[in-house]
């Protein structure tokens, strides 16, 4: 199937209602250490600083590299944080798009496209700098490039596998989860139709060596550079599995498919794609469906049944919803492929009926994103969904937010002022939002952003998190911050028990 200059307009409707509803549905920072450690890290390369520690967070290079890389153009303002995980977003869009299209149809592309766009957790996902967000990213290409290997040959498919190969490598940097595309797309290789068994075999060790390959010559640098023998294993084992719950049963690894593990608008799509991928194998429905299936069954299974220990039994990963968001798109393009096979068969005498419904698409999308706009752009609370919408030129979006944090945070810091969070994790992580996202570089010392750092009232029988060790008793006044989300305000110095916990004074001079 062709495309057609109708198809570049579809891409480019379905591109502004992703931009639009990614900038109308930005979140305020993280305020968690996984968040910090991404962007720090890539600070630290792009402006020079002291790197912060070696974790399995600050090895995820697959994050930090392309963060880094983008700082050095957009530089490091709060509000450049949204940069990587929005252009994720519209790459993904591209990419799903495509993809759809060339393995199936255009309806397919259409529909896959916008349940990735308007899926709930993306709302989260393209608003930090997260594994996730990277990694639908690199799955998305590595099917591209499988494709070519799929159904191209010569040089096109030899190009493809090994490129292929090299995406699955540089998504396990940013999550060694991905790996468990690997199994799945060895069965694939093998059952290319093309292939005699040796010639999948020699392919299989392709794909297989060049990943396995490259692991070892990083594990080796590793080893020399950094002291961690066993390399990335080492490191994940040392910051990652420890602290896992033990579980009583074997059959307990299944409760990551249940609540309150796993939310409802996970398990629909998930239970579909498993009744669509069992009728899609076994009735052979459409040739490019094992594509996008087996090597998400693949994902499925090994990270169900990954374990870190037996004697106690431990998972390998936590039950959280936001590791399954690398196997989306693929579950996307098989629902939707299901879908428009079942439209076309419901449809099958509706000729004009079809053509007035594709002909509808583009001026129904940019009106319906019109309308969006208007009226997710006026303020008001009384909305349906309101609080997780904010026009970007409004008080309320963190655009306008995070540069205001910023600019009275370094103001009150040249004022010699302290800033000051709960001596608690919250706390903790409140003062470590302010010195690495919103204290600016000039202000640091040593190549390194301040730490927090926990003194003693000498009037008040309360102990604080100060950045820097700054003594807030120095002044009448001080800065409080808070996480969930990072919020701020300038107190008298009388208010400073109050910071005990998440307390947050809503009558206090809060900046906005």
């Amino acid at each position: 199937m062709q495309r057609t200059s109708k198809d570049l307009k579809i891409l480019a409707v379905l591109l502004l209602i992703t931009a639009v509803f990614r900038l109308w549905t930005l979140m305020m920072i993280h305020t968690g250490i996984d968040e910090r450690d991404y962007w720090y890290s890539a600070k630290s390369l792009s402006q020079g600083l002291e790197y912060p520690y070696v974790n399995h967070r600050t090895i995820r290079w697959s994050v930090i590299l392309p963060v880094a890389a983008a700082q050095l153009i957009t530089g490091v303002h709060p509000n450049a944080y949204y940069f990587t995980p929005v252009l994720n977003s519209l790459a993904q869009t591209a990419l799903l798009f495509f993809l759809g299209f060339r393995l199936f149809n255009r309806k397919t592309a259409i529909i896959a496209s916008l349940c990735m766009i308007f899926f709930p957790y993306q709302i989260r996902a393209a608003s930090q700098i997260r594994p996730e967000i990277f990694s639908i990213t690199y799955i998305l290409a590595l099917l591209w490039f499988f494709t070519d290997y799929w159904t191209g040959d010569g040089a096109k498919a030899r190009r493809g596998l090994i490129l292929s190969s090299v995406m699955l490598y540089v998504a396990y940097h940013a999550k060694i989860t991905n790996l468990f595309f690997l199994p799945g797309m060895l069965v694939l290789i093998a059952m290319n139709q093309k292939n005699t068994p040796r010639k999948a075999l020699a392919d299989m060790a392709v794909f297989g060596g060049i990943c396995l390959g490259a692991f070892l010559i990083e594990t080796l640098l590793y080893g020399l550079l950094l002291g961690f023998p066993l390399g990335h294993l080492q490191i994940i084992a040392n910051n990652h599995v420890g602290g896992l719950d033990t579980l009583g049963s074997w059959t307990e690894l299944f409760n990551r498919y249940v609540s309150p593990y796993l939310q409802a608008y996970w398990q629909v799509p998930f239970a579909l794609f498993l009744v669509c991928a069992i009728d899609g194998l076994a009735g052979k429905r459409q040739r490019m469906l094992p594509l996008v299936i087996v090597p998400a069954l693949s994902f499925f299974l090994f990270i169900t049944v990954a374990i870190s220990g037996v004697h106690p039994l431990k998972a390998a990963e936590p039950f959280t919803n936001r590791y399954f968001s690398a196997v989306l798109p693929l579950v996307f393009l098989c629902l939707g492929w299901y879908a428009s096979y079942l439209a076309d068969t419901a449809l099958a005498g509706a000729s004009p009926l079809r053509r007035r419904l594709r002909r509808a698409f583009v001026p129904v999308s940019l009106a319906g994103t019109a309308l969006f706009i208007a009226a997710y752009s006026i303020p008001s609370d009384k909305l349906p969904l309101s609080g997780y919408f904010a026009a970007p030129f409004s008080r309320n979006h963190p655009f306008y937010l995070n540069e205001r944090y910023r600019a009275v945070l370094n103001a009150s810091w040249d004022q010699g002022l302290a800033i000051v969070g709960a001596d608690s994790h919250e706390g903790e992580n409140a003062i470590g939002t302010a010195a690495w996202y919103y204290l600016d570089i000039a202000r640091y010392g040593a190549r390194r952003a301040p730490s927090g750092i926990v003194r003693s009232g000498s009037r008040q029988s309360v102990t604080y998190i100060s950045l820097g060790g700054r003594d807030p008793e120095n002044a009448d006044r001080f800065v409080n911050v808070v996480r969930k989300p990072f919020r701020m305000a300038i107190l008298p110095i009388e208010r400073l028990p109050a910071i005990e916990g998440e307390t947050f004074d809503k009558n206090a001079l809060i900046v906005r």
